[in-house]
């Protein structure tokens, strides 16, 4: 089996250094799910981590569940709280995070005859309180497979998805204050647009979203950013801009983040789609994850992609602790596998890291390594931190570079792929180490 990485990392290029995620290994949840509704809450002054329904690991109808998990992160411990308030299970949905309660829209149930109804719920969870609250007023189209937004902690944005026999171009604004719906600008009616199973981010007052599944024989994957401007006085109306197409580079069921440099990073997911069980539209083989994220900078309207790890597909959202701390759980891993994994996900390298690095003008030597790391640093100024993690990111070095000691002893390690974590009071950056 592929182990399976769960963010990105930072690299050392020749062009400079690219700037995105590492990861942390947190504590396992309390079961297998995948295809849950992820987010965040703050509650009585703590941070968590939320999951609400999934698929078990069973794959078939019958594990679609209403099961719902809270991790804290000050505690690293997960507890079980109250199921979804719905007759059945139901996976697919979206929850989002709006001032002090928590918002789990849309989703689907599956039946015993295989039909799918997509759901008009909206369930409101109380994180101060420990309890669901009575349902909001029911989405006036149900969706699910729908991409999920909040925008300036006051509206939550349903943008397209599937509503139980095709994609719809709908974007329904739910107003928590007054538990009430408005139409915004629908989507361009056509299938550039029109989606399921994409991610969108917000920077500013503009929606990216990306890829996703469009209406077609078996429900081709589209390697497509669209983005529209909400005008800031009257968020109902949404300017559409014209598709950017990335060639090359479909994701279905990823998750979006926004970097603090206001790059857009969309990881894990699936270059094929797939229905709940994790078997492909196309001729039903099982689907694996993508080897491959996509990221796209707004400013040079350039995407690049990186293929150094994979991520796991199926995902439903993520918990946006803050600007450079997200956390991630469940999912389906290589072979279809559902996880109980979780992981804390760091922006390593903030805007004045790049500077950092140049400054120490700091090389590794040999790399490929074999039983030591060589470190030249002629402009070291105090003693740096170094962790050294396997992909998993579990800790198996640790120690300072410092004008004495330029070396790490790697003599007994695994071959493989490793990296090298580099820190100081400020600054906190990582690095590829290949060892034969």
């Amino acid at each position: 089996m592929r182990f399976i990485l769960l963010v990105a990392i930072l690299f050392f290029t020749n062009n400079g250094l690219a700037q995105s995620w590492v990861p942390t290994p947190i504590a396992d949840m309390p079961m297998a799910t995948t295809n849950n509704a992820v987010c965040e809450a703050r509650a009585n002054g703590l941070a968590f981590m939320f999951s609400f329904g999934g698929l078990d690991s069973t794959k078939v109808y019958t594990g679609i569940h209403q099961e719902c998990f809270r991790y804290n992160v000050f505690t690293n411990t997960w507890n079980t709280i109250d199921p979804l308030p719905d007759t059945l299970g139901k996976i697919a949905a979206a929850a989002s995070f709006v001032k002090d309660k928590i918002y789990i829209m849309g989703g689907y149930h599956v039946y015993s005859n295989g039909s799918e109804l997509s759901s008009s719920r909206v369930h409101i969870y109380n994180p101060n309180m420990n309890m669901y609250e009575t349902d909001g007023a029911p989405i006036p189209v149900p969706t699910d497979d729908h991409a999920q937004i909040v925008w300036r902690d006051s509206l939550i944005f349903l943008i397209g998805g599937w509503s139980n026999t095709a994609n719809i171009e709908n974007v329904q604004i739910y107003n928590p204050s007054a538990n009430s719906w408005q139409a915004a600008t629908s989507l361009p009616n056509n299938n550039q647009y029109k989606f399921f199973g994409a991610q969108a981010s917000l920077l500013g007052d503009t929606i990216f979203y990306y890829g996703g599944a469009a209406m077609g024989f078996n429900f081709p994957a589209f390697p497509a950013m669209r983005m529209g401007v909400i005008d800031s006085n009257n968020p109902t109306i949404i300017n559409w801009l014209p598709v950017e197409f990335n060639n090359g580079h479909p994701l279905y069921r990823s998750i979006g983040i926004a970097n603090p440099n206001n790059e857009l990073t969309f990881l894990g997911g699936s270059a094929q789609t797939y229905n709940y069980n994790g078997q492909a539209y196309a001729g039903g083989l099982g689907v694996e994850p993508s080897d491959k994220q996509v990221i796209y900078n707004p400013i040079t309207q350039q995407f690049r992609s990186d293929t150094s790890q994979s991520y796991p597909m199926d995902l439903r959202g993520l918990a946006h602790v803050s600007p450079e701390v997200k956390y991630i759980c469940g999912g389906m891993e290589a072979n279809q596998l559902v996880s109980d994994k979780a992981y804390k996900l760091e922006y390593m390298a903030p805007l004045h890291t790049a500077d950092w690095l140049k400054r120490l003008d700091i090389k590794f030597f040999p790399n490929p390594a074999k039983k030591i790391l060589n470190i030249e640093l002629d402009n070291l100024v105090s003693p740096i931190e170094y962790r050294l993690s396997n992909i998993q990111g579990q800790l198996i070095l640790k120690g300072k570079i410092t004008h004495v000691l330029k070396q790490i002893n790697l003599e007994g390690l695994s071959p493989g792929k490793y990296f090298l974590i580099l820190s100081d009071i400020e600054h906190k950056a990582a690095t590829p180490i290949i060892l034969h």
